[in-house]
């Protein structure tokens, strides 16, 4: 596959250099604009042989506007490709040679939409990441909305959004190749090695009894050694899930490279109060939807929401601890079976933790995995064992707790 990343390099130079890195394997090539400077002719012939050769095309557009084509170079266009006014109208009242307001990042688009090439158009907002001390002017600006102006009125208009790492670009890019080429396969996973999660032994340090299973499982869930996503303490009170629970967040603090955040239940804590303080935990992450739904009196559906989407772009690992869920409401609890336990599950980045009395059962889009003992969570889905795991199911402790490990379809692809 060859793909063309377009893009205002000192708007957006990190996030491309990400989103080639993410896309360039031994079968895939990836080429930017400054592949193409060196050497005689002209740069917009260069751009353009390539571009028509390609399978698709990523176009990020924000408020820098980049050098403009010079006339020669729209003149090799116009003379090149005769039927570009009538192929692109919107573009034919502003193709005077000596007049053409068009950037060369702008006709790098115009050209793949011409070439008939899958173009994915990202849209960028104020909370999009972009370079350190970068500043458009007012003149780019207006540039820009008028060049989004003109793609919107192709149909070119859903996905905006504040794009933070290039993560969701890259799987947003190859769910959308996969649909125009008709493919309903899964598309293929974002490589593992976005994520670089820490280096953590097979077995933590710990000073609980008959607690190894329990702290090896943990281990692999924060080390990122296999599919795990979820990690579900379930047993009777009193019987130490929520000691389990503090001994796993002092160790996951102690690691680098891995974000914590940590979130109570307690007393029906009120799910908003909840939200707060995990993102006031993970502090060192950009949450910048949630952010700005929590500053007005906003619905918790858009918080939620919000929240979601921010975690799914956290450039680290994360892992979520969340205390005592037997006592939240039952909507709460519906919203973390629906919902997070389900976006934990098939993103590669995020793990989850809880202990509780009653644990969530398992959505229809995380398979049963592994259990370190027999644990039939709340709900009809019911957490299988393997024969690893079958002589810790055989035998019994003086605690009951079991641990159930969820692992969905997507971590399996490598996610």
């Amino acid at each position: 596959m060859r793909v063309f990343i377009s893009c205002v390099s000192t708007e957006f130079r990190t996030v491309r250099e990400e989103l080639r890195q993410r896309l360039t394997t031994h079968r895939d090539e990836v080429k930017v604009q400054e592949d193409f400077g060196l050497g005689g002719g002209l740069l917009i012939e260069k751009l353009d042989r390539y571009i028509r050769h390609c399978d698709a095309m990523i176009h990020l557009s924000g408020d820098g506007l980049g050098s403009l084509a010079k006339p020669a170079e729209v003149a090799w266009v116009l003379k090149t490709y005769p039927d570009l006014p009538q192929r692109l109208p919107m573009l034919a009242p502003l193709l005077a040679p000596g007049h053409c307001p068009f950037s060369y990042t702008q006709w790098e688009c115009y050209l793949a939409l011409y070439h008939g090439i899958t173009c994915q158009i990202c849209f960028a907002e104020a909370g999009s990441r972009r370079e350190a001390h970068w500043q458009a002017t007012d003149a780019d600006r207006a540039a820009q909305r008028a060049h989004e102006q003109r793609l919107k009125s192709r149909g070119h208009d859903r996905l905006q959004g504040a794009f933070i790492t290039a993560d969701r670009i890259a799987l947003e890019f190859l769910q959308e190749l996969r649909a125009a080429r008709g493919d309903q396969e899964a598309p293929p996973p974002v490589p593992n090695q976005v994520y670089r999660w820490p280096e953590v032994p097979s077995l933590l340090p710990h000073n609980l009894a008959d607690r190894e299973d329990e702290v090896r499982l943990f281990a692999d869930l924060v080390s990122g050694r296999c599919e795990v996503r979820a990690l579900l303490l379930y047993g009777p009170s009193n019987q130490g899930k929520s000691k389990l629970m503090a001994r796993f967040e002092q160790l996951a603090r102690g690691l680098t490279g891995l974000a914590v955040g940590f979130g109570e239940f307690k007393s029906g804590n009120p799910l908003t109060d909840v939200l707060d303080r995990v993102r006031r935990d993970l502090r060192g992450q950009c949450f910048e939807r949630y952010d700005r739904e929590a500053k007005g009196a906003n619905r918790l559906e858009a918080l939620r929401a919000a929240f979601l989407d921010d975690l799914q772009d956290c450039p680290e690992p994360v892992l979520l601890l969340l205390d005592t869920y037997q006592e939240a409401s039952a909507d709460t609890q519906r919203w973390v079976h629906d919902h997070l336990l389900d976006r934990c599950g098939q993103h590669p980045g995020c793990g989850w933790s809880s202990p509780a009395s009653r644990c969530p059962a398992p959505p229809a889009s995380v398979r049963t995995g592994v259990c370190a003992r027999n644990c039939r969570p709340s709900g009809s889905g019911t957490i299988g064992r393997t024969s690893s795991s079958a002589s810790c199911a055989d035998n019994a402790r003086p605690m009951t707790n079991s641990t159930g490990c969820w692992r969905s379809p997507a971590a399996t692809r490598g996610l």
